[in-house]
């Protein structure tokens, strides 16, 4: 997806489970609450880009930050947008 899309993308961390999941692409100011009705059983764990970040939750609620934000640098010769596809999307030979 582009890096100005504004989607918010969830996915399960079980992709076996439930039968037909996929993720979902959601609006950047979408709040997301996930709780779990057995917590001594099925406890929350939230995994964002690849670290685990909450164990053990009984709930918890996420969002985009309106404050946290990076910059990134790119060669001014090089259409990331390419180069994003051409990654996603590799030619075969």
């Amino acid at each position: 997806m582009p890096l100005d899309s504004n989607i918010i993308t969830l996915v399960g961390n079980n992709v076996a489970y439930p039968l037909g999941w996929r993720f979902a692409m959601l609006p950047s100011d979408t709040k997301i609450e996930v709780a779990t009705l057995e917590p001594s059983r099925r406890p929350v764990r939230a995994v964002i880009d690849g670290d685990t970040v909450i164990e053990n939750a009984v709930s918890l609620t996420v969002r985009q930050s309106n404050i946290a934000a990076i910059e990134l640098a790119f060669d001014p010769r090089v259409n990331i947008s390419d180069k994003i596809v051409a990654a996603q999307f590799p030619a075969r030979s």
